[in-house]
């Protein structure tokens, strides 16, 4: 019996080893989304800023694709400018939990499989980071700078 119970006991840990390999932890972050483009695509982008007063509206998305077991979490932080804002219109999210948000800071999550958007708007002159955590990861897959409004 003891022989037996070893040779399964193999199979059953490679089974096991097998299936983690299967799982789907892609995310993807495309270059546009449904209202422009996307402010967590791995380039850099010009954000010009919305102006009520003016009529001047510009809109980008925040969208991630990801696959059946992947998890992501966004936190935006302002770091810089003159009274510069965002603001995201809640009728247009899909697959975003949103949590946190204070003024200058928002945290966003989603669990795959789901295609996240956001619409969102930039106000005034500011800066923020942007930290990308992916599947769980305790430091960020990486930083991304935005800053918006700037003079020319």
């Amino acid at each position: 019996m003891k022989k037996l119970l070893f040779p399964l006991s193999l199979a059953f840990l490679a089974f096991l080893l097998s299936c983690e390999e299967d799982k789907d932890t892609s995310i993807s972050y495309p270059d546009e989304g449904i209202f422009g483009d996307n402010i967590l695509r791995s380039d850099s982008i010009m954000i010009e800023i919305t102006d009520d007063t003016r009529q001047q509206f510009h809109d980008y998305s925040m969208r991630a694709e990801l696959g059946e077991d992947a998890t992501l979490k966004i936190i935006m932080k302002k770091t810089g400018g003159s009274g510069g804002s965002w603001s995201s219109e809640s009728s247009s999210r899909i697959g975003w939990a949103i949590r946190g948000i204070t003024p200058g800071k928002a945290e966003y999550y989603a669990f795959g499989p789901v295609v996240c958007e956001l619409k969102m708007s930039f106000y005034s002159i500011g800066v923020a980071d942007i930290e990308i955590y992916e599947n769980g990861s305790e430091e960020p897959s990486r930083i991304k700078t935005i800053s918006w409004g700037t003079t020319k």
